[in-house]
């Protein structure tokens, strides 16, 4: 079991690595027609957005079914309200950065006034690329609310499939066409608002906990409906010529990162158990949200002086990646190794606090 967590932890960092990098790329970047290098870095992060959140979702799902629904609520409801009190925060301070440094929708730089930061503390208005962090709050939130639901959902694992198949059929429910207001948006998702609805998305949460209630490593049952999700995305793409729709996501979608995220946990614990180790990946996983925080705002701001080259953008985003590093070293201790689940949770999610 202990690989497992440490393949979730390094799973965590790979993805908040390549949630960086796509950042830097589409804050800092320009899409050059034709140019393969341009080509090769949009395909990146079209294929970071596809698993990145997706991603974050099962691991939190991983992590809580380890972590807390061992336990009471009453052991609990500290640390998980603690930590969605730190998530709200983290989405804060970088929304009111968005707000200052990137341009709105419409594409228009507005001074910030009182009234934009009331918006944004009343979640009135979703900033860019800070959404996913207050549908992660929102996430920690229900796992608080809900806590006992969740526990014997966890227990049952045919509780568990239907409930993510009826996230997932939750996308063809929804009329796509629908305009929420911006709270309701970040549950069910909307074209007028940039969210991550969490609906839909709790079919990664689901799978996680499930991971993690029963061990799985490699299974037939799973790569196949894996294969079959990513074969639809693939397939959708090649018929239309276009990817699905992402706000609010499409069932080609949601299923679209199922394939990849799975042969990437395979992976990840292959290395794992033939004793591969990365200091630097356990140190991004133990400090995820700092490394978000950090380099959010940093790429706000330099969005606002640079405008360059697609490789250029991407190596200004481990610039910001080795500066985070380099600022973690300074204020935080030595990482070091986890050998019990009771330890582990300062892994799976104290990272959030």
């Amino acid at each position: 079991m202990r690989d497992n967590y440490t393949t979730i932890d390094y799973i965590k960092a790979l993805l908040v690595g390549g949630m960086v990098l796509g950042h830097s790329f589409q804050l800092l970047g320009t899409i050059i027609p034709g140019n393969r290098i341009s080509q090769l870095c949009y395909a990146y992060t079209a294929f970071g957005n596809l698993i990145a959140f997706a991603g974050f979702f099962f691991c939190f799902g991983y992590a809580y079914c380890a972590a807390y629904f061992a336990k009471s609520r009453a052991a609990v409801q500290g640390k998980l309200a603690r930590t969605a009190a730190v998530l709200l925060l983290a989405y804060y301070v970088s929304a009111l950065m968005a707000t200052i440094f990137l341009p709105s929708r419409t594409g228009i730089v507005n001074p910030l006034t009182m009234s934009r930061i009331v918006d944004v503390l009343l979640l009135s208005d979703i900033a860019l690329y800070s959404e996913f962090l207050l549908s992660f709050f929102i996430l920690t939130l229900a796992t608080l609310l809900f806590f006992e639901p969740l526990k014997r959902l966890s227990y049952s694992p045919w509780g568990m499939r239907l409930a993510g198949a009826g996230a997932v059929l939750s996308s063809l429910v929804i009329p796509a066409d629908f305009s929420p207001s911006p709270w309701l948006a970040l549950l069910i998702g909307s074209r007028e608002v940039t969210a991550f609805p969490v609906v839909q998305y709790l079919v990664f949460f689901v799978a996680g906990m499930y991971f993690a209630r029963f061990g799985t490593r490699w299974d037939s049952r799973v790569a196949l409906v894996s294969a079959l999700g990513s074969g639809a995305f693939v397939g959708y793409y090649a018929l239309h010529h276009e990817f699905p729709s992402r706000f609010p996501p499409s069932i080609f979608w949601l299923c679209g990162s199922w394939g990849f995220l799975y042969a990437v946990y395979l992976l990840v614990g292959h290395w794992i158990r033939r004793g591969w180790q990365s200091s630097a990946l356990q140190l991004m996983a133990r400090n995820t949200l700092v490394f978000l925080v950090l380099s959010n705002p940093l790429l706000f701001a330099l969005s606002t002086k640079l405008k360059l080259q697609p490789l250029p953008s991407v190596m200004v985003g481990v610039l910001v990646l080795l500066g985070c590093f380099f600022v973690v070293k300074i204020v935080r201790q030595p990482v070091r190794e986890t050998v019990q689940v009771e330890e582990h949770e300062e892994v799976s999610s104290g990272q959030w606090q």
